[in-house]
């Protein structure tokens, strides 16, 4: 009899993580947010703890390899200063909380500095919070505005 209030009390001690790891399987967020700080101050007299980049998804579904199935992502990474140097959206993508990296086949839009660059990639994208990398896959159309383009001056 003892035996089975020990190995019931067991099981209770249980319960919690069984209950957890059934949550995490099939939960669900709206306006997830993973920021990406700079690693030391990179400019004198900088806070250490500045703003590297943020991943938000409007939506998001843990899946059971760890993953997240993300809707609506968007992507910002800003300059030392704190200005916004380039902002990625895609309708869908996987983000992977432990490398901290997004990617999808479908499509991307990037806008950076200041709306003067434009890309549109069709076919897959992969992007790194922590090494502030990404790579747009194929059919990539892009468009320079001419005032990104400054004549050049001659020697």
């Amino acid at each position: 009899y003892r035996w089975r209030i020990l190995a019931g009390i067991a099981l209770l001690g249980l319960l919690p993580s069984f209950i957890e790891a059934q949550i995490n399987r099939t939960a669900r967020g709206r306006n997830i947010v993973f920021p990406e700080y700079f690693e030391k101050a990179v400019l004198s007299g900088q806070q250490t703890n500045q703003l590297k980049g943020r991943l938000t998804l409007a939506e998001g579904e843990y899946l059971t390899n760890g993953l997240i199935l993300g809707k609506v992502m968007q992507l910002d990474q800003y300059t030392p200063e704190g200005r916004t140097n380039l902002v990625a959206r895609a309708p869908e993508c996987l983000f992977s909380p432990t490398t901290r990296a997004a990617w999808s086949t479908g499509r991307l839009e990037i806008l950076a500095m200041d709306g003067r660059f434009t890309m549109v990639g069709n076919g897959g994208f992969e992007a790194s919070l922590p090494n502030s990398t990404l790579i747009v896959s194929n059919r990539v159309r892009t468009v320079f505005k001419q005032s990104l383009m400054k004549p050049t001056s001659k020697p």
